[in-house]
């Protein structure tokens, strides 16, 4: 049988934790293998740790996705999203043109 450890529920947990029935405040005895997808989430810690900063920070995106949630959550109106810097895309071949820019020549 393969090592197990305990983990603790975080608040990013839902009703089910690696594939298992989980209630919040109840402790979990997991392999590293069923631990792995918990732990990369964030909906499970090892006993006697946080959650990651990374989880935790408040990123312009993360709280536009917490915003987003609790919208409906609660059926509330969502504001508008603030505008974003656009990406320049590279630039695109023409199927025209030549490759490795070698001119086609006319037979």
């Amino acid at each position: 049988m393969s090592d197990t450890a305990e983990y603790e529920l975080t608040e990013r947990a839902g009703p089910r934790v690696a594939g298992r029935v989980v209630v919040k405040g109840q402790p979990l005895i997991l392999t590293p293998a069923e631990a792995e997808h918990g732990l990369r989430d964030g909906t499970i810690v090892p006993k006697g740790k946080t959650l990651a900063k990374v989880f935790t920070s408040g990123s312009k995106r993360l709280d536009r996705m917490r915003e987003e949630a609790e919208a409906l959550r609660t059926g509330a109106a969502l504001p508008a999203p603030e505008a974003e810097p656009a990406k320049a895309e590279p630039a695109k071949a023409n199927p025209g043109d030549p490759v490795g820019g070698e001119a086609e020549t006319a037979p």
